[in-house]
């Protein structure tokens, strides 16, 4: 009762979460369909690896602000059998015919057919499903397709994405078809259709990464991006492979670090970690949490 009768703590109680305790597994993303997904696949009798893979397609569906399929796909995976970490690099390089000249005297731009390099998340996708996974692909798939297809309620963090970049969708027809189907975002709460992504997502559930880097998909994709004056061609596509490859590590105080190798950043943590290892970074600063942060920057 005295939370009703203060409302400072009524505010302070409200605002703590319990942790969440599981006894066989957790899944953790930022999107509820997302987190239902991993689930649902994990109920199923997939693995862990099964079900990031559905969570990673269903969030280019739900989430197309931070997750695309045009975008490129890294994955580290400890894998207890055998006790072997992996690292999967799928990034994807500038097209083959870019050169410095391409791009003088503006520089690289940052939106636009012509920055887009190859897109790596599928072939992420397809290569630690071929290591890993014990599911269909299309089975991994089927919820990010009915997502697509049937449409889901949008968010208001994806409303409020596709309202602050509303000028940059507008300046291509087939962004602004997509998402300013009413010559305005879409609210929070709205139906979200896709019937485009489908296009895409179906040939990959049906044929593997193949159907995305050769064929009907890579063709429209490299036409496309032409057509607008990109660079990406179905050469390129067809070029692209996933690596797999040993993580660059160090030790923190006792425990091995993995990291992505390059051309990844994760190097940078590990050279972070090597240079904090000397201060005390102990549970008493939590109380003091100045104290932490500052050896932390004085670290990097």
């Amino acid at each position: 009762m005295s939370l009703l009768h203060n409302p400072a703590r009524h505010t302070e109680a409200l605002s703590l979460r319990d942790p969440v305790y599981s006894r066989e597994a957790m899944v953790v993303a930022d999107h509820p369909l997302a987190v239902a997904t991993g689930i649902r696949i994990l109920q199923e009798g997939g693995n862990a690896i099964d079900a990031s893979i559905a969570i990673s397609a269903v969030l280019t569906v739900v989430q197309p602000q931070l997750c695309q399929l045009g975008g490129d796909g890294f994955l580290q995976v400890y894998w207890a059998r055998d006790g072997t970490v992996t690292a999967i690099n799928s990034g994807g390089k500038a097209p083959k015919s870019a050169t410095v000249e391409t791009f003088l005297p503006q520089g690289l731009p940052t939106r636009g057919p012509k920055a887009a390099t190859v897109p790596g998340l599928v072939d992420a996708w397809a290569t630690a499903h071929w290591l890993w996974c014990s599911q269909p692909l299309s089975t991994l798939l089927a919820s990010a397709l009915r997502y697509a297809r049937e449409g889901f309620p949008v968010s208001s963090k994806l409303a409020s994405a596709i309202e602050l970049n509303a000028p940059m969708l507008s300046q291509f027809a087939s962004s602004k078809r997509l998402f300013m189907r009413y010559d305005r975002a879409p609210r929070p709460g709205e139906i979200f259709v896709q019937s485009s992504l489908v296009e895409t997502l179906e040939p990959i559930a049906e044929d593997g990464r193949d159907a995305f880097y050769t064929g009907r998909v890579a063709k429209a994709i490299a036409e496309f991006c032409q057509s607008e004056g990109g660079l990406l061609s179905e050469e390129d596509l067809a070029n692209h492979k996933a690596e797999a490859r040993d993580p660059v590590r160090t030790n923190y105080k006792g425990y091995t670090v993995c990291e992505q190798p390059l051309n990844s950043q994760g190097y940078m943590l590990l050279q972070i970690l090597n240079m904090i290892e000397g201060f005390e970074i102990q549970d008493s600063m939590r109380e003091q949490p100045s104290a932490a942060i500052h050896s932390l920057i004085e670290g990097r």
